[in-house]
């Protein structure tokens, strides 16, 4: 059972995938992304999902190439989260410090103030619509259903419930009168997804560092 909640959608096409740079090193938050990561772009790859390790550029003034070198040495020095597949990346979050004119190599429009930047080749995007696509299909197949404008208020196991031993649970919901207007994924199907691989075909994401 996976319970979500769930924002609006975004009117925007396509998710990031992150990297991992910005979480404490030994977070759950920290694993969680890194293998996420790894388990997104394995999972597009083989469902034939557009995405695009774009790459993503932390710039800085000379006074912020500090806080970059913590960053980039905190990402080198990272461990394997469990099950981690190093045939697939050997560098669990690879990074590299790039000289200001390195960076402006990369993206020219960055102002001369940028003095150092720090580039991760691992961030990316993916095509959200064809991802939930995806999902539902994966969902529905496995014989399980999709609720959608509804909130569960309780959740119990069988055995509190009905008194009786089972690995079950019990969802009490509510259903949203007036939900909001929600993604038909029903009109992403297979054969569009390859249309929009053109719009992945766009240059790096970029980050400022904070003062």
């Amino acid at each position: 059972m996976l319970v979500r909640k769930c924002p609006p959608p975004l009117r925007a096409s396509f998710s990031i995938v992150k990297a991992g740079l910005y979480y404490p090193p030994n977070s759950l938050k920290t694993r969680l992304c890194l293998r996420g990561r790894q388990m997104m772009y394995s999972y597009c790859a083989k469902q034939e999902i557009p995405h695009r390790r774009l790459g993503k550029l932390v710039v800085g003034r000379e006074e912020q190439r500090e806080y970059l070198s913590k960053m980039h040495a905190k990402a080198q020095a990272l461990r394997a989260p469990p099950h981690w597949d190093h045939s697939a990346d050997p560098q669990v979050l690879p990074t590299e410090i790039l000289s200001g004119d390195a960076a402006r190599e990369r993206v020219p429009q960055l102002a001369r103030e940028i003095t150092s930047a720090l580039w991760s080749p691992s961030t990316g995007i993916v095509d959200s619509a064809a991802l939930l696509a995806s999902l539902e299909k994966d969902i529905r197949d496995a014989g399980s259903t999709i609720a959608c404008a509804t909130r569960a208020v309780r959740i119990d196991s069988d055995t509190a419930a009905t008194g009786v031993q089972s690995p079950g649970f019990v969802v009490q919901t509510v259903t949203i009168r007036r939900p909001r207007r929600l993604i038909s994924l029903s009109r992403h199907t297979p054969h569009s997804r390859h249309g929009r691989q053109r719009a992945l075909r766009t240059g790096h994401r970029l980050a400022i560092c904070p003062r």
